[in-house]
């Protein structure tokens, strides 16, 4: 039975001696022709210089790194398209030599899709800010119009205040008047 993640083994050179359907599925190379190239050819080429050394040194490490660990690899596939892997490695020795085995899972999706929420959460958080910046402009605007409101309210008071008063006394001559006999209809 056939694994159900990419598999590639390689020697302690980086020539890969074993890839199985789901590594061609995966990278678009058939395994004829992936078996005796380097590692290298599913290394994008902007890593591809400094791979030997970090290869060869997880091939003399003797404890295997798990999935999952936060590491992620970037591979290139036929095509020329990148992926985004989370890869275990479990080096291994037998007479003939040193072995890396590395199975592949791809989280190229998985990884888009946790920058684009951290992008929009990094979005969100700005966005509050600027909402923050516009409540506390509207909130002294509005302590000003209150400010206002009141200080027209007082200016307005005191003529009205006056005029009532007379308004009052004028209407208490007539009101006397009135009881007095004075006004005549």
């Amino acid at each position: 039975a056939e694994a159900p993640l990419p598999i590639i083994i390689v020697d302690e050179t980086g020539t890969i001696l074993h890839a199985n359907a789901q590594t061609e599925s995966l990278f678009g190379w058939s395994r004829a022709e992936l078996v005796g190239r380097l590692v290298e050819t599913l290394v994008p080429p902007r890593f591809r210089e400094r791979h030997p050394g970090q290869r060869a040194r997880c091939v003399e490490a003797s404890s295997a790194r798990p999935m999952g660990t936060g590491f992620d690899v970037a591979a290139v596939c036929r095509d020329g398209s990148e992926l985004i892997l989370d890869v275990q490695l479990s080096p291994f020795a037998t007479r003939r030599g040193r072995y890396m085995m590395s199975i592949m899972r791809d989280v190229t999706a998985r990884r888009a899709e946790a920058l684009r929420l951290r992008e929009l959460a990094d979005r969100l958080t700005e966005a509050n800010k600027e909402l923050q910046a516009k409540a506390a402009a509207l909130a002294k605007l509005d302590a000003e119009k209150n400010a206002l409101l009141g200080m027209a309210a007082h200016d307005l008071r005191t003529p009205l205040t006056r005029l009532r008063l007379a308004v009052e006394m004028l209407q208490g001559k007539v009101d006397a008047a009135t009881q007095s006999g004075m006004v005549q209809d």
